[in-house]
């Protein structure tokens, strides 16, 4: 049993993945329809005018600034 917990967990981990804006993706809306449960969107420095940004209520994100302030 404690096998199969650490392997999920360790396959958990695997899976998430950190979004760069605007390196990976040119928009956080972008990034947003591109990610998946579990993964950090990091937005780098500047002004973005995207205007309302729309996150699914189906998945767990993370948003977070280039410095790791979570947002």
């Amino acid at each position: 049993m404690k096998r199969l917990f650490l392997s999920l967990l360790l396959i958990s981990a695997i899976s998430m993945a950190d979004l760069n804006v605007p390196n990976d993706y040119p928009t956080i809306q972008e990034a947003v329809n591109s990610c998946a449960s579990g993964d950090t969107i990091i937005v780098s420095n500047g002004t973005y005018n995207e205007g309302n940004i729309e996150f699914p209520e189906n998945k767990a994100i993370t948003l977070a600034s280039e410095f790791r302030f979570f947002l």
